[in-house]
């Protein structure tokens, strides 16, 4: 069964979306303060750019087979290579199955079902983690696209194939939201979708990953063979990592396309690796960190595990289209692990309201609540001291439930937190993965491995302090 939690989608312009890949959960220094980059000293930007389509995403709560109508679900192939792709060998089959949950009456059937076929075969080659060329869903004219999406999915498949588990796929399933469509002067057809989708990971029978509020653009135009793309990202990081400098304009040829897009893959592969090999030995080993009080480990799982596809906005703002929601997600599991507001002192942790104030006083939002960086300094400078008892940089592999990791792309630039809610161990008890809740992107038990943000740390919390 398959269940959409958030209900309203947001399209956001190029501009708007640059600002939030690129300020993730990151910290800036504004008029002397830290605050997060992207929350309220770019609030109004973003917001000003940002689009509301008016329709909302459907809640969904059936089964994929029997409970939508048979023209907008897609079943697995026998093999990797769909309609639109370009066959070169065959591969093994996962089953899964997609559908769209609102929004389609705008498309046609054949535009429904191309749609379908395109995710069906991204999806069988990340299940099987063997590599598919989808150039034969694209217009010949969109080569930078098509070659882009082909090694933006190359470097998710050998990211995942050289982690410790098997993160290859058993099944898979996926809901497609539309959330606007509309007819360009060339009459190509821009769309804009968001998914929810649900992995299950070899390596973790059972467990249910899920993804929500993954944003896809479309452009198709109509061709005597159907349907072609002009345009497909996923925006997020993965993408924008991948496809630059080519993200919004075309290179000058497909091999210039590919040269540039396979160098900057395999820099990323590359220090992927060294990333993987970092966690076998950071950390500080020994270190007694006292707390008065204890930490609700449960509670703050529970907490993320409620709130990773939704938001609690009857209590706290939402940054998710504002620089992001990811810290804020975090502080507000500690503060329901038992975790109190720290007020004092130098170093404060607190959200009292959304006027940044980093003083030691009850009232505004410091920046380590909302911010990636900011919280990060905040546990580092607040060691012995009261509020939040917890290790900063601790060693990987030695994480709890409701232990804190944060990411990056590469050394001390960290823009991603999430919090643990399951540590994965192997048959001698030794811990390999963790499933994690996040906010932006919005994941609900999903492997810290499976990340594109490969530089990775453990903040232990141990309690609190008087």
């Amino acid at each position: 069964m398959m269940r959409k939690t958030r209900k309203t989608a947001a399209k956001l312009t190029a501009a708007a979306m640059a600002l939030i890949l690129l300020a993730g959960c990151r910290t800036a220094q504004i008029s002397g303060q830290t605050e997060p980059a992207g929350t309220e000293n770019v609030t109004e930007n973003v917001t000003a750019q940002t689009e509301m389509s008016g329709a909302e995403m459907s809640e969904s709560g059936g089964q994929l087979s029997g409970a939508a109508e048979e023209e907008s679900v897609s079943e697995t192939a026998e093999t990797a290579v769909g309609s639109g792709g370009t066959a070169g060998e065959e591969v093994a089959s996962v089953t899964g199955e997609g559908r769209f949950a609102g929004g389609e009456e705008e498309l046609t059937q054949e535009q429904q079902e191309f749609i379908l076929s395109f995710m069906d075969f991204y999806y069988q080659s990340l299940a099987t983690l063997t590599p598919a060329d989808p150039s034969g869903y694209f217009a010949p004219e969109a080569y930078t696209q098509a070659v882009g999406n082909e090694i933006v999915w190359d470097y998710q498949i050998e990211l995942r194939a050289i982690q410790q588990t098997d993160l290859s796929l058993t099944h898979y399933s996926y809901e497609l939201t539309v959330d606007s469509v509309e007819y360009q002067a060339d009459g190509s057809l821009e769309i804009w979708i968001d998914e929810y989708s649900i992995q299950n990971f070899t390596a973790y029978p059972g467990v249910d990953s899920e993804c929500g509020s993954i944003y896809h653009h479309f452009v198709l135009e109509d061709t005597q063979d159907g349907p072609k793309l002009l345009e497909h990202v996923q925006w997020d990081s993965l993408y924008w990592q991948v496809m630059l400098p080519y993200f919004w304009e075309a290179a000058p040829s497909p091999e210039a396309a590919r040269q540039v897009f396979t160098e900057r893959k395999d820099e990323l592969i590359a220090q992927a690796e060294n990333h993987l090999a970092m966690k076998a030995v950071q950390g500080q080993e020994g270190q007694a960190v006292q707390a008065d009080h204890p930490y609700d480990r449960e509670a703050a799982a529970a907490y993320a595990l409620t709130w990773a596809l939704d938001r609690n906005e009857d209590e706290w703002l939402d940054y998710s289209r504002s620089g992001g929601n990811c810290q804020n997600f975090v502080s507000q599991c500690l503060l329901a692990g038992g975790i109190p507001m720290d007020t004092t002192g130098g170093a404060v942790w607190k959200w009292y309201g959304r006027t940044p104030n980093n003083s030691a006083s009850a009232s505004g939002r410091s920046a380590s609540w909302t911010g990636v960086q900011g919280f990060l300094s905040y546990v580092r400078n607040n060691e012995g001291g009261a509020g939040m008892a917890a290790t900063a940089d601790a060693p990987f592999y030695e994480g709890q439930v409701g232990d804190v990791i944060h990411m990056a792309y590469d050394d001390e630039d960290w823009r991603h937190a999430v919090i643990i809610t399951d540590v994965m161990t192997d048959e001698e008890g030794n811990v390999v993965d963790y499933l994690i809740c996040s906010n932006t992107a919005d994941q609900r038990n999903f492997p810290v491995s499976a990340y594109v943000y490969t530089r990775q740390i453990l903040i232990q919390i141990h309690g609190w302090n008087d």
